[in-house]
């Protein structure tokens, strides 16, 4: 069994459109997970059968909209989805922030790891982070331990 993860940020005119060509797909192929569409773009966790997820994979990938998606994808012996979900909400990621005010054209650059950490180094004071995290994690004492003082949260 395979799951793959993924989000792609992208102004969706009509989501409700592609709801149900979602639906359709992921039945058609037996996926099982959960699919979120808004304006501001995809976001999903499936699981499948290998060939079935490949099969998804390509027909996002051929799509308008879904080409360039950096898929993750991982293994797992039990289905870790019970069905099939897609729905369409105000945001794809729950950031606190009015999707109609911040959207996927306003973004920054897309920095590699190693730009970031380089980044980071500099210790500029006047940089400044926002880490679109799980509101739990935020407040995980783990999580905190390796935050500056200066942090806020």
């Amino acid at each position: 069994m395979q799951i793959i993860l993924f989000y792609k940020y992208i102004y969706l005119e009509n989501p409700a459109n592609i709801l149900q060509w979602q639906k359709d797909l992921c039945q058609k192929l037996a996926l099982k997970g959960r699919v979120i569409l808004a304006h501001e773009g995809i976001n999903a966790t499936l699981q499948g059968e290998a060939e079935k997820i490949d099969h998804y994979k390509k027909e996002m990938s051929n799509h308008l909209l879904f080409g360039g998606i950096d898929f993750k994808e991982s293994t797992t012996e039990h289905g870790r989805f019970p069905r099939l979900r897609v729905v369409v909400k105000k945001e794809i990621v729950n950031i606190g922030l009015d999707p109609a005010t911040a959207t996927a054209d306003q973004g920054g650059i897309h920095l590699e790891p190693a730009q970031a950490h380089e980044l980071l180094a500099q210790k500029n004071k006047d940089l400044v982070l926002l880490i679109a995290a799980i509101h739990m994690n935020l407040l995980s004492a783990p999580f905190r331990a390796h935050c500056g003082r200066n942090t806020k949260f």
